[in-house]
């Protein structure tokens, strides 16, 4: 498995909401602040093995993960690791035990929002400057 691009940036996401993560198999991921005040959801590309596999540092996996231009993720047999492989260079990153981490247990279903709005990068772009300029 090759995990796209898109797909880093939410985990690079995620890392900042909590620096490790439970892949609970398929293709949504999620995670929760260790204060257990923020939840995140996504849904990727990729699909993930259906057992659980807990990463303790995500940052650290990000960075393992950015030694590679286009690294293959090949699981192991039994799960408790992933090789991370590219031509002749590879490296083995063994999983955390999931029950020690921090996730999300339950799909909290939040109610319709009042109000939606959509703010595009461009949009955040031109408040910035204004309120640089301001």
């Amino acid at each position: 498995m090759k995990l796209s691009n898109e797909t880093r940036d939410v985990l690079k996401n995620f890392a900042s909401i909590n620096s490790n993560i439970v892949f609970n198999g398929g293709n949504e991921i999620k995670t929760m602040s260790e204060a257990k005040n923020i939840m995140s959801t996504a849904t990727v590309a990729e699909t993930f093995p259906d057992n659980l596999l807990g990463i303790y540092d995500l940052n650290e996996f990000l960075g393992v993960m950015s030694m590679f231009d286009d690294p293959e993720l090949q699981f192991s047999a039994d799960y408790n690791s992933v090789k991370i492989v590219q031509d002749r260079k590879s490296v083995n990153y063994y999983f955390s035990d999931p029950s020690i981490l921090t996730s999300p247990s339950k799909v909290i279903t939040m109610p319709d929002p009042e109000v939606t709005l959509t703010l595009t990068a461009d949009n955040i772009a031109q408040m910035r400057k204004a309120a640089s300029a301001l």
